[in-house]
Order: C-alpha cells, then sequence, then structure tokens
C-alpha cells in the first residue's frame, strides 16, 4: 500500500520547497523543517507543521479496480511484512523483466546500512516432456528440481496425471508409471529455487530499480532484521491484485521566522509561488494536488528582550488532496479440474460429501499446494460446507 498522510506529505512539501530555495540567489540557505528544533535561533526560517486531515471516501467499500500488471506483493504469512510498501512494474525496464516466480526478499542487516537479499523460486509453466508420444515413454528428465509438492503433469494439456497412480519422481527424473498413448503431449508445471542473491544495500523510504530488473521495490521505513515478503511475477499482464483507495484532505501551516519584516514578507511570496505555480503541474500528476495556498497572518515575538530585537513571524496556510491506495493480491490459480461422477453420491447428506475425492488444484505464493483457499469443500449443490 501508499499513502500520502501526515509524515509522507510533510517530507513531500519539506522537500520540494528546499528543492525551490536551493536555487534561489538570496534564501538559498533558507532553513526549512518539519519542528522547531533549532540548536540556535536563525536570522530566517520555516517550519512546516500538519493541523488537520479529513477522509474522503469514494466508494462504499473503497473498491478502486482490479490492477493488471507483471508484479505484485504479497505477504510471507509468518512475519511482519512491513518492509516493501509496494511494487509497480519499471515502465523503463521490462525488456529486461525477471524470469516468472516469486521473489523473497528478506531483511538481512539493519543498523548503519540495510541490505537485503532475494531468493529466487521460478514457476516453470508448460514445459514440454513428450511432444509425440510413441508409447514407449518410461523415464523422462526435468530442467530443473522440482520443489516438493509443486510438480504438476498435464497431457494433452486439460487432463492431469496424479503423482502416485501415473507417475513418480526422483530428483529431477520422472518415471511414469502408466504408459502414454499415441501422439499424446505430456507437460509439466512446478516451482524450482534457482538461487539467492545479493545482498543488495538499500535506503529507507526509497524506490529501487535494482534488486528485480524491471520491478521496482519500494522499502518504507520499517525494516525489520529477518523479515520477509514475496513479490510475484509474471510473464503476460494479468489480474495481480484489487485495489482499494481514496483520497485525504490535509492541512498544513509553513510558519516564517526572519528578523526583518522585508524579508518575512519575500519569503511568504517566494513560498507561495513555489507551491501554488512552480511546483503545482509536478505534483499534481503525482497525484498530490495542490487545493489552496495563502497567507493567513503576520505577528511579532521578542527575539532578544533585552536588546528590544524582533522576531517577525508569518503563517501561510496549505490545503492539499492526496491518495491512499492498498492493493490485496489475488492469491491463487486454477491449474486443473478433475471429474468425478456424481451419480452414486447424490444420495449422501452434506456431511458425507466432505469425503467425496476431487482434485481441484490451486496453487498460491504461500504454500506450494493448497486444496481450497479458505480450507474448505463444496457439497452436491456447489455451495460451502462451513
Amino acid at each position: 500500500m501508499y499513502m500520502y498522510l501526515l509524515t509522507a506529505s510533510r517530507r513531500k512539501i519539506i522537500n520540494e520547497l528546499k528543492d525551490y530555495f536551493g536555487m534561489h540567489p538570496i534564501y538559498n540557505k533558507l532553513e526549512i523543517q518539519d519542528a522547531y528544533a533549532y540548536e540556535e535561533r536563525p536570522q530566517f526560517g520555516m517550519v512546516v507543521q500538519s493541523t488537520s486531515a479529513t477522509k474522503i471516501q469514494l466508494s462504499p467499500d473503497n473498491f478502486v479496480g482490479t490492477i493488471v500488471s507483471h508484479v505484485a506483493l504479497a505477504k510471507e504469512m509468518t512475519k511482519p511484512s512491513r518492509a516493501i510498501e509496494w511494487v509497480i512494474e519499471d515502465s523503463q525496464n521490462l525488456d529486461n523483466l525477471v524470469a516468472q516466480g516469486m521473489y523473497y526478499v528478506e531483511v538481512v542487516e539493519v543498523g548503519e546500512q540495510y541490505k537485503v537479499e532475494v531468493d529466487q523460486v521460478l514457476e516453470i509453466d508448460q514445459e514440454i516432456l513428450v511432444d509425440d508420444a510413441d508409447g514407449s515413454e518410461t523415464t523422462l528428465n526435468l530442467q530443473y528440481e522440482p520443489l516438493p509438492g509443486t510438480l504438476q503433469l498435464f497431457v494433452n494439456d486439460p487432463i492431469e496425471k496424479v503423482e502416485g497412480t501415473h507417475w513418480s519422481l526422483d530428483e529431477k527424473q520422472i518415471t511414469l508409471l502408466q504408459p502414454l498413448n499415441v501422439h499424446d503431449q505430456l507437460f509439466a508445471e512446478y516451482r524450482t529455487h534457482t538461487s539467492t542473491v545479493g545482498p543488495f544495500e538499500i535506503i529507507p523510504n526509497t524506490a529501487n530499480k535494482e534488486i528485480i530488473p524491471g520491478v521496482v521495490v519500494c522499502f518504507g521505513n520499517q525494516l525489520i532484521l529477518g523479515d520477509r515478503q514475496i513479490v510475484m511475477v509474471k510473464n503476460e499482464r494479468e489480474p495481480m491484485a484489487y485495489e482499494y483507495g481514496g483520497k485525504w484532505e490535509i492541512s498544513f501551516s509553513l510558519d516564517v521566522i526572519s528578523r526583518d519584516p522585508i524579508q518575512r514578507d519575500e519569503i511568504i511570496d517566494e513560498a507561495i509561488k513555489c507551491l501554488w505555480i512552480y511546483k503545482k503541474e509536478h505534483l499534481d500528476l503525482i497525484g498530490f494536488f495542490i487545493q489552496d495556498v495563502a497567507p493567513s497572518g503576520m505577528s511579532v515575538e521578542d527575539y532578544d528582550p533585552n536588546s528590544n530585537e524582533m522576531y517577525y513571524r508569518g503563517t501561510v496556510d496549505l490545503t492539499i488532496l492526496t491518495d491512499w491506495r492498498m492493493a490485496t493480491p489475488l492469491f491463487n490459480t486454477i491449474k486443473a479440474i478433475g471429474y468425478t461422477d456424481m451419480t452414486e453420491y447424490n444420495v449422501l447428506s452434506d456431511e458425507d460429501c466432505v469425503d467425496v475425492p476431487y482434485n481441484i488444484r490451486l496453487v498460491g505464493p504461500g504454500d506450494p499446494v493448497l486444496l481450497d483457499p479458505n480450507g474448505r469443500r463444496l457439497n452436491k449443490n456447489y455451495e460451502y460446507i462451513i
């Protein structure tokens, strides 16, 4: 998920103001920060403070739509899964997108430096073992060694062969327990661990394009040693997640302080020009909409009571409209469906139907093989048995 709320929005405003004033010929040394934490009282400065925020709901359940993409982010169920905030395609590097699979990103060092490693688990899709069978095939070799429980064999694409009945596996070698028919095609689909790459040095609150080529991975500031998340990558774009989102209306005050009233007014003018004219179009493009910016009040206070020197203050009120988004990954994919003659089971009760064998295979990123996304069976009327 990503969210321009108080901290992220304030940091963005400060960075944009620093970028603008850093090129100003007079005020390029203006101190801009988010709290009154000056070690020494400056001659002039600016403090950005958030004052309030209001949530704007765009739909009853905040549903935005379905993300069709090459990539999605999933949690490791046994880990906090907080290191990565979001992932998107790297549109400038899709030609070098990594192979289809799951990439486990694990935090391996925190402190003075932050580092991650990436475990690469590839999804092998329709590896052809036999293109045109003659019926004499008994042993076949896979390109990689499958992870336990992930290998599936299909004859002529839609029909799945069952382990222990039709075939057995020893490392990369498959032994067929029943012969293929003449002209059959045999395909294999499985997952395999290829390598662990890294460690890569990362920076909190920064996007990274290096650790997984073709994917932009954005790290937050909740980097915990041992934390792990899964970046799912597909060769073709497909529905990867449901997106929920909305907007926040946030108010800020920009407090300007100066030893000179004319200097104070000039800094206020420049801050308004920065946000309303020079930076507005750029900020609008990234979903950071400036709705209003205006000076709101001036005041005077003592700088040094002994010398009667004064501090001149001014305030700029800023109202912005920002986005928040959260993606819920679509974990499971139906890989094969087995058909069962239900005639003999029609007289059974729903409770007895629980034990009726079936072989719908659902493969998700967290577990190698899942029988059902919720651990439930269907009754004979195709209703869930709770």
